[in-house]
């Protein structure tokens, strides 16, 4: 009798691994032969995978109909699979649909195989079998099969967690510990640099300047680093303590802003304070809160151009005080945007006269102000500059005066 079916058939373990090719005229990119996964063959589709396929017929004793997708000849096939358990060995079959795998398992009468002819006495029994099983059975079975791999799934993301958790808690120690060790010595360094800028610069040459403002600047920029990474250490260790106190956001937001003026003046821009003469008072760590002004100030002047101007503003919105830092510097990419609040998410550009960031201030930011109950939320448009805001809490007292 010719064959003129496609088709294939071949032994293998529960495990997949090929124990003898019977019969093939398929012509798959990979070879079907001794040794070989199926895994290797055949795909996963939404049908299943070639491995749960061997599972299955070790179960159940046969399947019948089981979609799998192979490479032919460079193209995706979808062939159509019956597996008939017979001790540890499964007995495959594949042909492109299921009358045609049925068919190839009757053509296998002629090769002289006792597994073969164990397919053509059984196959028509047991698919007659299996197709009279209710859709309710079926369902079941899928059902039960979904669910212990949910469960195996839950158990490997389980442990996953928890060995992160680990090195997470790692990572932290070692950023803490090399962080604590590295300040001292930097800010001694910075510290000597700015007395000999003070004090020696009348005897020092031109070349030697520019040498002591590297040191100066790279000293400061490293400083900042280090502290950068002792702040996040602690915070992703779950060690940000908040120590509360009740204080007039209001004066405090003015105080700052007349300091950071100080500073700004050195790049020729103003930082114009807008407030209510109401005072808002909160309840909150006004250091910490202090350290997130800071930042977006520093970021607002180090992106703005000489010469120009940034608004601070205070309000009040829903049991909420609101501070903004408004800048009109180069503004903030869309692709930036979402790198904004990520840790070690350095942003593209430098400032307007260099300056450099470590790329945790505002990840740092926010967890601060999240820690406080309160948000924060930037807009920005490129070439025009960019406004953050925060928002924390008013106190109890305040906000039933403001109701």
């Amino acid at each position: 009798m010719e064959l003129n079916t496609n088709g294939c058939a071949f032994t293998c373990d529960v495990f997949g691994s090929i124990k003898e090719v019977l019969t093939n005229n398929i012509p798959f990119n990979v070879a079907l032969e001794h040794g070989t996964n199926v895994s290797q063959i055949f795909f996963t589709n939404t049908g299943g995978t070639p491995l749960t396929l061997m599972l299955e017929a070790k179960a159940q004793g046969i399947i019948v109909d089981y979609p799998l997708q192979a490479k032919v000849n460079s193209s995706v096939q979808q062939l159509s699979f019956i597996a008939i358990a017979m001790n540890d060995t499964i007995l495959v079959v594949g042909a492109d649909n299921q009358s045609e795998a049925v068919e190839f398992c009757n053509h296998l009468q002629e090769i002289n195989n006792e597994q073969a002819n164990y397919i053509r006495l059984i196959s028509k029994e047991m698919i007659a079998k299996r197709e009279k099983q209710s859709e309710t059975e079926l369902l079941l079975n899928e059902l039960t099969l979904l669910n212990n791999d949910l469960i195996n799934l839950q158990r490997e993301l389980t442990k996953k967690n928890t060995e992160l958790e680990r090195l997470n808690e790692m990572k932290n120690r070692f950023l803490g510990m090399a962080a604590h060790d590295l300040r001292n010595p930097l800010g001694v360094i910075q510290t000597y640099a700015m007395f000999i800028e003070e004090e020696a610069a009348h005897v020092l040459t031109d070349r030697q300047k520019e040498f002591l403002g590297v040191i100066s600047q790279t000293s400061s920029f490293m400083l900042h680093l280090v502290e950068d990474l002792l702040d996040y250490s602690k915070i992703e260790s779950g060690k940000i303590n908040l120590n509360l106190s009740f204080f007039s956001i209001s004066a405090s937001v003015a105080r700052w802003v007349e300091m950071q003026n100080t500073l700004s003046k050195r790049k020729g821009i103003s930082i114009v304070l807008k407030a209510p003469k109401k005072e808002y008072f909160v309840t909150a760590d006004e250091s910490k809160v202090e350290q997130v002004f800071i930042n977006l100030i520093n970021n607002a002047v180090k992106f703005s151009h000489p010469q120009s101007t940034i608004a601070v503003s205070i309000c009040y919105k829903k049991g909420m005080v609101n501070i903004t830092v408004k800048d009109k510097g180069i503004g903030i990419s869309k692709e930036n945007m979402a790198k904004l609040f990520r840790p070690f998410q350095k942003i593209e550009y430098e400032g307007t006269m260099g300056e450099k960031g470590t790329g945790l201030g505002l990840s740092i930011v926010k967890r601060i102000v999240e820690g406080h109950n309160g948000t924060i939320t930037v807009e920005s448009e490129q070439g025009k500059g960019s406004t953050f805001s925060f928002s924390i809490p008013i106190s109890v007292n305040e906000k039933k005066e403001q109701q």
